[in-house]
């Protein structure tokens, strides 16, 4: 009968440590994988798991057309308000528009 080899189950500590040290990029994978003893394919596991956690870290609750849109329509609600508070600066019923600076 053959021995059965025993899974290695590895502490997210360690996980994190070899996973950073194959985004740093300075060693090759193989390299990587001899010094800490485990397997080529487990250190690009988690070398994508760090980034993908790493992108999913800065992404924010509104995409990036949402924040365009957002400050496309403040400036339309600065010039507004500049719009009318020079109308009431001035003595007569003259109404003076002033574009959204962006």
């Amino acid at each position: 009968m053959r021995e059965t080899k025993k899974r290695n189950t590895h502490l997210p500590e360690f996980k994190a440590k070899v996973g950073l040290e194959a985004v740093r990029g300075v060693k090759t994978v193989n390299q990587i994988a001899q010094e800490f003893g485990v397997h080529p394919v487990q250190v690009g596991q988690w070398k994508r798991e760090i980034q993908a956690q790493a992108k999913r870290r800065f992404e924010g609750k509104r995409d990036p057309g949402a924040a365009r849109s957002s400050c496309v329509k403040s400036g339309a609600a600065r010039a507004t308000v500049r719009s009318v508070l020079m109308m009431g600066s001035t003595s007569g019923a003259r109404l003076v528009f002033v574009g959204p600076t962006i």
